[in-house]
């Protein structure tokens, strides 16, 4: 594996067609940084321990260009971009190691996701998720734009036959929040659907497969958490 560490310059022109939520956090445009030696040197670090890690996983991934952002691009998420590109912000120097690497393993699964779809598709499937064209409506511009999931065109059925819900994240007063949109048009708060809220084990960015998958392989492997209800075992080349 090689890892890159981008300057403003090198990064700019690779980040044109990157459309995030700009009305109430910072663009990137403008906002790219050089990385110091320090922070290259923990970065080369956990990487370097993730690698074993990660491998059973997800496919070999040869290289790995890193972004560094201002604080306050994106509310300071870490994203990726592409099939080898991660953005961070400085924020992320000021947590413990652990929750660094955790981090770094959760967007290294978004490059997989993107290099190998067909695999993570057939995961999703067995979480209960179905890819299907859906139309918001007057939800449409409230829609949080994520990198990493950035169409919302799935669906998730209860197992009990109950009914099928769109998971969204929507975007209002500068604040998000995950609701599941039933096919007949209602809107439920997730907390209020708990076959859903229950299902997957984690309980951050449930709006999207990509994010659940990313934290349920990131847990397991860093935190050494196993939710007994999915099977990871699909995910293993």
């Amino acid at each position: 594996m090689e890892i890159y560490f981008l300057t403003p310059e090198q990064s700019y022109p690779r980040l044109q067609n990157l459309h995030i939520n700009t009305g109430c956090t910072k663009a990137h445009t403008g906002s790219i940084i050089s990385f110091n030696s320090e922070q290259k040197m923990l970065l080369l670090h956990l990487m370097k321990q993730l690698e074993n890690l990660l491998s059973p996983y997800s496919s070999r991934i040869s290289k790995i260009e890193f972004v560094l952002l201002n604080s306050g691009v994106y509310w300071d998420f870490p994203f990726t971009w592409g099939k080898s590109m991660i953005m961070i912000t400085p924020n992320i120097f000021a947590k413990p190691r652990k929750i660094i690497k955790k981090i770094l393993a959760h967007e290294w699964v978004h490059l997989d996701q993107r290099r190998n779809p067909k695999k993570y598709k057939r995961f999703y499937k067995s979480l209960g998720f179905r890819r299907k064209h859906i139309d918001f409506g007057a939800l449409t511009p409230y829609l949080l734009r994520n990198p990493d999931a950035d169409t919302y065109e799935w669906t998730w059925k209860s197992p009990d036959g109950g009914p099928t819900y769109a998971p969204v994240a929507l975007l209002k007063s500068c604040e998000f929040n995950t609701v599941l949109l039933e096919m007949n048009g209602t809107i439920h708060r997730i907390e209020d659907v708990p076959a859903y809220y229950e299902r997957f084990g984690v309980k951050k960015q449930l709006y999207h497969p990509n994010e659940i998958a990313a934290h349920l392989i990131a847990d397991m492997l860093v935190d050494k958490i196993n939710y007994v209800q999915v099977n990871l075992d699909m995910l293993l080349h």
